[in-house]
Order: C-alpha cells, then structure tokens, then sequence
C-alpha cells in the first residue's frame, strides 16, 4: 500500500513545497506559510518518519525513500511543477529530488544544509560540537537518553505549538530517528548533489551556522546555477527570522 505523508496545504496559486529538518516537522514552517499563502499554493509536508507522517520499521529511511514518498504524495496531489524549500536535512532531500525530477522543480531553495565535504568529516564534526548530539546521537547510553526526554511534558498534537517543540523532537521512532541521522545527514553529499543540480537554486547560510559549513564553502566555486546568500542568522533561519525567509524565496522566484 503506498504511504502517505501528512501535509498542510494553505493560499492558492502557483505551489511552493517546504521539507522541514531533522526532528522536526510541518509545524516548524508556520510562519513561513503564513507570509507566502497569500500569492501561492504552500504545500508543508511532514517527512517520512517524522511529524505525523508513518514510520514504518522495515523503511531504512535513505535518500531513495524519501524522495520517492514526498514525489508520491505530490502525485496524488497533482503537484507537477513547484517551487521546492528545503530546510536543514529537509535542504539535504530537496537537493536530491531536484536532482532525481529536475523537470518538477521550477526554482530550489536550501536553507542551512549541513555541509560536509564528506561522511567522515560529518561525522567528525557532529561528534564534536553540541552536547545533545553527543549524548543523544552517539552515546552508548543514547536510549537512556532519549528514554528520559520522552517522560517529560509535550504539547499534544490538537494544542497550538511552537515551530520547535518537543513533541516534534520525540515523535519520530528510535529507528527511524538513528537510519535518518546516518543515511543521510552522516552521508556527507552535500557537494557532489549540488554540483549535480541543473535547476536554478538559492543557497542560504547563517553567518552563526556550524563553522564548519563556512570552512568548506570559501574554498568552493558554487556553480552556474547556484545563488549563494550568507544573512546574519543562526541554523534556524525561517523561524527566527520569517520575513527574511520570506523576502530570500520570493526573490529567488522573481
């Protein structure tokens, strides 16, 4: 039986579909959505494994799979041709669709994608920046971890939530949580895909982002087809600051 992925769909006109982040989910575009509704068709899909989309444990949650359940949905949909906004691990599966159905793709936004020139240095690097990561990701007592984090309050799914949340943060099982993380963000294949990607293509940083992103990217050449913008922000770019966010997509598609 073909899944299904849970979407939001808000406004009317030409479509613009958005991939949230590793844990996270639909929510995490709600403002986004609110500012681009106006003049398009927004489509906020929740990832497979993630938000209230399935979680199927025979899924290995690999590139292959997400690409072909978000394609499968925007098919049932009659999404042939759309903007595509991709944000962090959601940057990382929009860059792969765009490469996979580039004729779908009308113009690719990645805001904040890990970029790594390689699986080791993504590993590296994840290991050794950032607590959480280390003990929830990669700590031999990662479970208990995660066991503990699950027995605190969340805010149910049928109350108003925050862009990041921890309902967000627990929804996604164990396994599809730990295949997502090693199948694609420790992939380190950023650079190759974008190389890869003829559709016309607007990359953003966060001045604040993961210093390693910014090591990698000044001693690269981006592509013909790349727009690179850096904006005095953070990883979480359409949260924090949605106007900007806002302003950066509309003028890509201009």
């Amino acid at each position: 039986m073909a899944r299904t992925l849970f979407y939001q769909v808000e406004g009317a006109g030409e479509p613009i579909v958005l991939l949230h982040g590793f844990l996270a989910s639909s929510q995490y575009f709600t403002a986004l959505r609110k500012r681009l509704r106006a003049t398009h068709m927004v489509i906020a899909i929740d990832l497979l494994g993630f938000g209230r989309s399935p979680k199927p444990a025979a899924s290995q949650y690999t590139y292959k799979e997400q690409v072909r359940a978000v394609h499968e949905e925007l098919t049932r949909l009659g999404i042939q041709k759309f903007a595509l906004v991709g944000h962090s691990l959601g940057a990382l599966v929009a860059l792969r669709y765009a490469q996979e159905y580039p004729a779908s793709v009308r113009r690719l936004i990645l805001f904040n994608p890990p970029m790594y020139q390689d699986a080791a240095q993504a590993a590296a690097t994840l290991k050794s920046t950032g607590l959480h990561y280390r003990i929830m990701l990669h700590s031999p007592w990662r479970d208990i971890a995660w066991y503990g984090a699950k027995v605190l309050p969340r805010i149910p799914f049928n109350k108003k939530r925050p862009p990041i949340n921890l309902t967000d943060v627990l929804r996604p099982t164990t396994h599809a949580r730990q295949r997502t993380y090693e199948n694609i963000i420790l992939k380190g294949e950023f650079f190759n895909d974008i190389a890869q990607v003829k559709v016309p293509t607007l990359l953003v940083m966060g001045k604040s982002d993961r210093p390693q992103y910014h090591k990698n990217a000044s001693g690269w050449l981006p592509p013909s087809h790349v727009r690179c913008v850096t904006v005095a922000t953070g990883h979480h770019l359409p949260v924090k600051h949605p106007k900007l966010a806002e302003q950066l997509v509309r003028s890509h598609l201009s």
